[in-house]
């Protein structure tokens, strides 16, 4: 990796219940010190493009989400994305469990200085999900209903409790929706009551994989397609899928590809990357490029 000399740290503020804002003033002075120019970046949308079209390296605080905001403010101010090194603070933090990021909390920055200078890239596929960066996961039906109704209610940082209530209602009032879906334009399950997972890491918000056998340096997407027709099959399926034993059940299809396409008579909510997405149809296809990722220097994270 060449020397890295400019650094921009773009952190949510109120991410880690607030931690966010201090966490980037920590890294940015440890930086300077170390000899590199680096800028801290509060409003993502509102940060001027030659801020984020020159630097060498971004330093990411806050969840998925803002990960997900840094990648797609890049592709629009320049022709790449630099490499990313996350610092997880938000609530699931699926990139950084699948980077295996666990950061000390007592030298934070140095860690992070540290990781810096030792230029651990990895290199992870990236899709378009109806023109959206596609870094992690996407779901439609309940799971996205959920995460539209948190979206809905929260006020400030969330944390797993907040997820409570908007569940209740999503689980008391959805209604499930036939879904057809097709991967490189072979249909792989008809039209029928479903919920429907696309995954480019195996990592998702419940601790257990819904797309156990998904890889992000294969360039290819695995799309796992549950049958459901009412709360409690929802609950037996969730229950297998927390044993492990869903994939090969009645009533799941399990596919690989670059391309997915999930249409529905009515509309049905999508989440990417644990954020509202709108709702059906839905298109998600690989790119042709990888986004970097600094993973943490040899002993940095534990």
């Amino acid at each position: 990796m060449p020397l890295i000399k400019t650094v921009a740290i773009v952190a949510n503020p109120v991410a880690g219940q607030g931690k966010g804002r201090a966490i980037a003033q920590q890294v940015r002075q440890s930086l300077e010190a170390e000899g590199m120019e680096a800028i801290v970046i509060f409003d993502l949308p509102t940060v001027k493009r030659g801020q984020l079209a020159t630097v060498d390296a971004i330093v990411v605080i806050g969840g998925d989400g803002t990960l997900r905001a840094v990648a797609s403010r890049c592709l629009e101010v320049r022709k790449d994305i630099p490499p990313l090194l996350p610092v997880p603070i938000g609530t699931a933090n699926l990139m950084g469990r699948h980077l295996g990021i666990h950061w000390q909390t007592s030298d934070l920055d140095q860690q992070v200085v540290r990781s810096i200078q030792a230029g651990r890239i990895v290199t992870l596929d990236a899709a378009r999900a109806n023109g959206q960066l596609f870094l992690l996961m996407a779901g439609v039906g309940l799971d996205a209903l959920i995460v539209h109704e948190l979206d809905r209610m929260r006020e400030g940082p969330i944390n797993y409790a907040s997820y409570v209530l908007p569940a209740a209602l999503a689980i008391a009032t959805y209604r499930y929706t036939p879904l057809e879906l097709a991967v490189d334009g072979k249909m792989i399950f008809p039209s029928a009551p479903a919920m429907a997972f696309v995954a480019n890491v195996s990592e998702y918000g419940t601790g257990f994989p819904i797309v156990p056998d998904a890889r992000p340096d294969d360039g290819l997407l695995d799309v796992c397609v549950i049958s459901v027709d009412s709360p409690m099959d929802a609950l037996q399926k969730f229950l297998h899928a927390a044993a492990g034993e869903h994939v090969l059940a009645e009533g799941v299809v399990y596919a690989r590809g670059k391309e997915v396409e999930v249409r529905s008579p009515q509309p049905v909510p999508v989440q990417i990357d644990g954020d509202p997405a709108g709702h059906t149809p839905l298109r998600i296809d690989v790119l042709p490029m990888r986004v970097p990722f600094i993973v943490p220097a040899s002993g940095d994270s534990k």
